[in-house]
């Protein structure tokens, strides 16, 4: 059951920003922050679900401008189904997919993406993710941000022919009507990853705005980790069937890690490794451990 606490939601936005929320709140006023940079001329909507916060980010919602604040209640928290139920409400031509801990610099960060989907009949997009140092970046994540978001000059253009797409809904822009048609549906993890897969294969262009910054990491412990890398693991095999290695994954966590690694120390890259491999082999199904 979801519960309405605050729905202003207007009809007459350029745009409307949808945010999942949960014990967010020491990070919702940086978030906060950086809207207040969208120029005043600009209306938008800013749409959030909250899956139970325990702290106070519920009572800082509401206070805000703009906001309509939506509350999960007595069911299970789905990263696809979430985020459809957002979509439904939205009012706009278009819609930001942000995470609550994120952050940004530009005050055009919004107008520039909708001009270059546009530009380029996109049917969505996503930005350049960095480090967000005031929530923390694990090693294994400032890695991964460095390699899975390069920087580029000009805006890039994603079809097909990509082996890998890191699409990531901590900061991710749509067509609100292609996205109501095309939802993301029942998935419970790597729901980004899956929907522009599926996207792509039907001839569908992605943009990538290598050009834009949010700030945005987490600061994991290995058990963390090894949880997320299996939900999201088990999802796309599930939808996309591409089966895993264990041994070959610890090696690419081993080896990459130990190449880009810019801190950390070899028992982080060891642990983290460790923490890719039991991931995968819970999700094959094998007993045998490392």
């Amino acid at each position: 059951m979801i519960v309405s606490k605050k729905n202003i939601i207007s009809e007459h936005a350029h745009f409307d920003i949808i945010v999942r929320t949960y014990n967010e709140f020491k990070n919702l006023p940086r978030f906060y922050e950086s809207i207040q940079k969208i120029p005043n001329s600009i209306q938008y909507n800013i749409i959030i679900l909250d899956s139970g916060s325990e702290d106070n980010t519920v009572e800082y919602l509401m206070e805000q401008l703009n906001t309509s604040v939506f509350v999960l209640k007595d069911e299970a928290f789905n990263y696809g189904k979430s985020l459809d139920y957002l979509v439904s409400l939205c009012k706009s031509e278009y819609v930001f997919s942000l995470s609550a801990h994120v952050y940004w610099d530009d005050s055009d960060i919004f107008s520039y993406a909708i001009k270059c989907m546009n530009d380029q009949s996109a049917i969505a997009g996503y930005f350049r993710q960095v480090p967000n140092k005031l929530t923390g970046c694990s090693m294994h994540e400032e890695v991964f941000l460095c390699k899975a978001f390069p920087q580029k000059k000009m805006p890039c253009l994603i079809d097909s022919s990509f082996n890998t797409i890191r699409f990531s809904n901590a900061g991710s822009f749509f067509k609100v009507q292609y996205l109501k048609k095309n939802n993301f549906g029942l998935i419970n993890g790597s729901e980004d990853k899956i929907w522009a897969y599926k996207q792509l294969q039907q001839g569908k262009r992605i943009i990538y705005l290598g050009n834009k910054i949010i700030y945005h990491s987490h600061e994991e412990k290995y058990e963390q980790l090894e949880k997320r890398i299996a939900i999201n693991y088990n999802e796309q095999f599930k939808y996309i069937g591409k089966r895993k290695s264990p041994i070959i994954e610890f090696l690419k966590y081993f080896l990459g890690l130990m190449y880009y690694k810019k801190r950390g120390t070899i028992r982080d890259v060891l642990y983290t490794s460790i923490a890719a491999y039991k991931a995968i082999m819970k999700v094959n199904n094998r007993r045998d451990v490392l």
